[in-house]
C-alpha cells in the first residue's frame, strides 16, 4: 500500500501494553488529538508480535532502560 506508516512498540508483556494503553486513553491531550487525526486514517491494523528467541534478550535489555 502507498502511504503506509509502521510503528513497532515494545512492551514488557501484554499487561504492560494494556496498562499503557489505558493511561493513554485517559490522557486529555491524546483525547483531543485523536479526533483531529481520525479523518486522515482510512485503515488501522494492530498486530501483537512475540520476539524470536534470538531477539528476546535484546528487547528485554532495551525495556530495562525505559521508565
Amino acid at each position: 500500500p502507498q502511504n503506509m506508516v509502521v510503528h513497532l512498540w515494545a512492551y514488557r508483556d501484554i499487561t504492560d501494553r494494556e496498562q499503557r494503553r489505558t493511561e493513554l486513553a485517559a490522557d486529555a491531550g491524546w483525547r483531543a488529538y485523536v479526533p483531529k487525526i481520525k479523518p486522515l486514517m482510512l485503515v488501522q491494523e494492530t498486530r501483537i508480535l512475540k520476539p524470536a528467541g534470538f531477539f528476546a534478550d535484546w528487547v528485554k535489555s532495551q525495556l530495562e532502560t525505559r521508565p
